[in-house]
């Protein structure tokens, strides 16, 4: 007889077999993939593209525009007797003297830092305790003198050709040339030996007027 031992063992690979044998569940389909709206309207699964690119040329933003370089021009040259809003004076030019109403030939000079004038007969006296100085000075060109009596402003030393000192009065004048009125010093010398008996110096064409040493007589002759 058979023990219950090999009995069991029977009974379980008996058991094992019939498992084996028993055939496999069906396989459930899958869910499909929920629909997808295209265009308001539900449809089943579909690829979604992507809108085609533009075929329309893309106008590209157009370079900033430059703005035209500016050109200096020159400022133009309304006449020959003004430059930069100064008077144009020539080398030699005829002024006008206050007080005495004296027109005198003169002669420009920019080395030149005080005007002088030539004068004959210097005296010096006092008024009102006051220094004065009276003198005689050509009154034009016809040879005749006049005398003209003025406040001493100051005195100047001046080294002479013959090593001396000579002590000169200094005076206060209303000086015209051209349109240009200007008071200034004028230094009282003997201007016999030059030719013309004012000298016009920086002190007059300072900030007034500027010199063209190529013309003369700018202002009237």
């Amino acid at each position: 007889m058979m023990s219950k031992t090999m009995r069991a063992w029977l009974l379980i690979a008996a058991a094992a077999l019939l498992a084996a044998c028993q055939p496999l569940a069906p396989r459930l389909p899958e869910e499909p993939e929920p629909p997808v709206r295209v265009d308001g309207d539900v449809a089943g699964q579909v690829e979604v593209e992507s809108p085609p690119a533009c075929e329309c040329p893309v106008p590209s933003c157009p370079a900033p525009e430059r703005p035209p370089t500016p050109v200096c021009a020159p400022a133009p040259l309304t006449d020959r007797n003004h430059f930069a809003g100064k008077l144009v004076v020539g080398s030699i030019e005829y002024v006008h003297v206050e007080p005495g109403s004296l027109r005198l030939e003169a002669r420009v000079d920019s080395g030149a830092e005080t005007s002088s004038m030539h004068a004959d007969d210097v005296v010096s006296f006092e008024r009102d305790g006051e220094p004065w100085v009276r003198f005689s000075t050509p009154a034009g060109t016809s040879g005749s003198s006049a005398t003209m009596e003025l406040p001493v402003a100051r005195r100047v030393r001046i080294k002479t050709k013959t090593d001396g000192i000579d002590r000169r009065a200094v005076v206060m004048i209303n000086l015209r040339l051209g349109e240009v009125t200007k008071r200034i010093e004028v230094t009282l010398a003997d201007r016999g030996d030059f030719e013309y008996p004012f000298l016009v110096g920086r002190n007059y064409l300072r900030d007034v007027a500027v010199v063209d040493v190529s013309r003369r007589y700018i202002h009237g002759d």
